[in-house]
């Protein structure tokens, strides 16, 4: 008697459940409610932006901003985080606010020339790879590769890649556009972007100038 389709796909998922593991949660830790979220948000950032000597502007851009991230952490998916705009508009302050959420959980930043840096001098140490949740500020403005061992490497085109790989959770701010990306990294990465990362665009002007 020939198996049924149910009986392959059951047959079939045992056998995958061995060979690729599920990932783990989305997030390190559960967060309370959405409204909850976007308050720790906001008050994490004013708190980031007084410590540097500023003043913390709650306009309508920065509110939508809030609210489009808190709802990317309590409703979404996708286990990437693309926020993407041009210089002083509030990316970096997300990205340590997001990282302050979580306190000290199982969560890393870093800046994306550091860790190009961090790989360089150590020949291509696996810090940063296989963390649960990793902050990436300033992705394009380190080198597109470095040589370790005789042999060129593409440091975070490698770590974006590993990272999609294993299903784990990457939030990215950058000052690059789209085209810009996948012009640095290439259509593999930027591909893969679109699949498992929700974009952020931050159009409002600098809040450095004012």
């Amino acid at each position: 008697m020939e198996n049924t389709i149910s009986d392959i796909l059951s047959s079939y998922k045992e056998q995958y459940a061995k060979t690729f593991p599920a990932p783990g949660p989305r997030l390190p830790v559960a967060l309370a409610s959405e409204q909850d979220t976007m308050c720790r948000l906001q008050v994490l950032q004013e708190l980031y932006v007084e410590r540097r000597g500023r003043r913390f502007i709650l306009d309508d851009s920065t509110k939508e901003n809030i609210r489009k991230v808190a709802s990317w952490l309590m409703n979404s998916k996708k286990r990437g985080l693309l926020l993407m705009g041009t210089l002083g508009n509030g990316k970096t302050t997300m990205l340590n606010s997001i990282f302050r959420l979580f306190g000290n959980y199982k969560a890393t930043i870093g800046n994306a020339q550091d860790i190009f840096d961090h790989f360089k001098t150590t020949q291509g140490s696996m810090k940063y790879w296989d963390e649960d949740l990793l902050l990436i500020d300033d992705l394009g403005i380190e080198p597109p590769r470095c040589m370790t061992f005789g042999e060129e490497n593409y440091p975070l085109t490698k770590l974006l890649l590993h990272r999609y790989d294993r299903c784990l959770t990457t939030v990215i701010a950058t000052n690059l556009d789209l085209a810009q990306l996948e012009d640095r990294y290439g259509d593999r990465v930027t591909d893969r972007l679109y699949e498992t990362f929700e974009l952020i665009v931050y159009n409002n002007a600098s809040y450095r100038r004012i």
